[in-house]
């Protein structure tokens, strides 16, 4: 499996692999003029010779575009195109806001706990974020604990 760390995607250093899923690995990477932390996606080298998953792969890019506006929802900040993937030798990527906490599954695995309350919270927003992909005609098609987000300061996110 290919490695990014250190290598340039637009104007982002990439850092360190954050996870890996079954078509695509996230990367923790830094904005080199802002500082500012991103989250940058890219599909597996095995799938870019697939145009039917490559096609997914930006569907789901302009997707996630059409959710921004939903405060528990991961926004999408930028989509390289294939040909700026192919200047740069990296598969299609795209780049989304760094969540800084941990995921619903991570936190169910450790020792911590939820009140009631925390499970009515996260629930709630997870819901909500599900609605408001719903009010839109989208189906999200894997919900899991590994995709909802729970930021160091409490915010829920869906992924």
């Amino acid at each position: 499996m290919a490695d990014y760390t250190n290598k340039k995607a637009g104007n982002y250093t990439i850092l360190n692999k954050l996870g890996d899923g079954g078509f695509a690995t996230v990367y923790l990477a830094q904005h080199s003029v802002l500082e500012k932390k991103a989250a940058v996606k890219f599909l597996l080298e095995d799938w870019v010779d697939e145009p039917d998953v490559v096609a997914r792969f930006f569907d789901e890019a302009r997707t996630m575009e059409r959710l921004n506006e939903h405060p528990n929802i991961v926004k999408i900040i930028d989509i390289a195109t294939q040909e700026k993937c192919a200047s740069e030798g990296l598969p299609p990527y795209f780049i989304m806001e760094y969540i800084d906490g941990k995921s619903l599954e991570d936190l169910m695995k450790g020792d911590e706990g939820f009140t009631l309350d925390d499970v009515i919270r996260i629930i709630s927003c997870a819901l909500s974020a599900l609605q408001h992909c719903h009010n839109l005609g989208i189906v999200h098609r894997d919900i899991k604990p590994s995709n909802i987000l729970i930021t160091s300061t409490g915010e829920v996110r869906l992924t």
